[in-house]
């Protein structure tokens, strides 16, 4: 395909990776009707030339993996608010851009009548996507003191418009700048969805979150507004911290995913049965697996909206999988509403025999060992 390599996993097409080379994932039907991803890797010319080669008649429905490299600013605005609404909120959020970076964002646009959907690039880089998410948290942090301190105008941006960024809802999505997150790329549309993500003039490749770092060019640093280093975190800023007064305060502690508490790691041959089972029924993602060391349990996110907790299907939130060696899998949620319950998922017995059978096999504890004179 034009030299491009494509993988149904994650891991498989992250091998052997250029720097000149970007990761795209592209929403296709498996063979029961589910959508999953396929990955395709290139470089830049090489995939114009397979976007070229896509039906006119059909939107692509491609997303760029955010790597660990350079990123420009990139913002997820949504929200089922009123359209002028969430236009004051935009137009505050892009002065802001403005005032604090001294950039002009582009922003793509994917409303339909029953949700207002806009896409935010701006032309500069940050060292990496967490670093982009502690600015885009600032940002967030900025709007909310704006509020609390009642101030009427600042850098241009009118309090009304602030208030458009948090009422009803806020419409900043701050829990996207995760490891190997996808972001949905211009001239594309979600598969099953006809709303595709469009800008006036610019086409996919000229609005990249990850181009080539030109020449001469530092990225930026943005740390955590108590100075901490960004990590990779699927808490919303809401969860992360509060306002005191006029002072933020950090609400929950940093998650350091240090070794003693989890690594990341393949599971078991035992184990493929439940894992495979799993993949076609549950959308789960084993490349996300990690194995919690004090709990011995492996945690697994899926692509997966539906909530066996909530009853329905979420917007926005993919349920994850907490898969026990004891046979035991269960549904857990980040919905604010769902994240202390769970449910558990019958895996078929069938499913499990070979796992449970290595528990009764004889181990040869001599293998590999070499008799030594005394």
């Amino acid at each position: 395909m034009f030299g491009c390599t494509t993988e149904f996993r994650l891991r498989d097409i992250l091998e052997g990776l250029t720097c000149d080379q970007h990761i795209i994932a592209q929403d296709v039907k498996n063979k029961n009707g589910d959508i999953i991803k396929r990955y395709i890797k290139g470089r830049v010319d090489q995939l114009k030339q397979l976007w070229a080669s896509q039906p006119g008649w059909v939107a692509p429905h491609w997303y760029e993996i955010c790597l660990e490299r350079p990123t420009r600013l990139f913002m997820d605005i949504e929200s089922t608010a009123p359209a002028d609404v969430v236009q004051r909120g935009l137009t505050a959020i892009c002065k802001y851009i403005e005032y604090d970076l001294k950039v002009v964002p582009e922003v793509m646009n994917s409303c339909s009548e029953q949700k207002q959907s806009y896409h935010i690039v701006a032309p500069v880089f940050f060292k990496n996507v967490y670093h982009v998410g502690a600015w885009v948290r600032k940002c967030y942090q900025y709007m909310q003191t704006r509020i609390a301190v009642n101030k009427e105008n600042h850098a241009g941006i009118s309090l009304e418009d602030v208030r458009a960024v948090h009422e009803p809802e806020c419409i900043i999505d701050t829990v996207v700048y995760t490891r190997n997150r996808a972001f949905r790329m211009c001239g594309s549309s979600k598969l099953g969805s006809p709303r595709v993500l469009t800008h006036p003039r610019l086409a996919w490749h000229d609005l990249m979150v990850q181009p080539a770092l030109p020449p001469g060019v530092e990225p930026l640093t943005q740390l955590e507004f108590d100075d901490s280093e960004p990590v990779s975190t699927s808490m919303s800023a809401g969860r992360m911290f509060h306002l005191e007064g006029d002072t933020w305060q950090r609400t929950n502690p940093i998650q350091q995913h240090s070794g003693t508490q989890s690594v990341v790691g393949s599971f078991p041959r035992k184990l493929e049965p439940v894992v495979r089972w799993l993949e076609d029924h549950w959308l789960m993602d084993r490349d996300s697996a990690k194995f919690n060391l004090k709990r011995g349990t492996w945690i697994c996110s899926t692509r997966c909206h539906r909530c066996l907790i909530a009853e329905r299907d979420h917007r926005g939130n993919h349920v994850f999988l907490v898969i026990s060696p004891n046979g035991r899998v269960i549904q857990r949620c980040h919905d604010e509403e769902c994240q202390r319950q769970f449910m558990n998922i019958d895996v078929p017995e069938e499913h499990w025999a070979s796992w449970f059978e290595s528990w009764y096999s004889p181990m040869n504890l001599t293998m590999g060992c070499q008799k030594r004179s005394i």
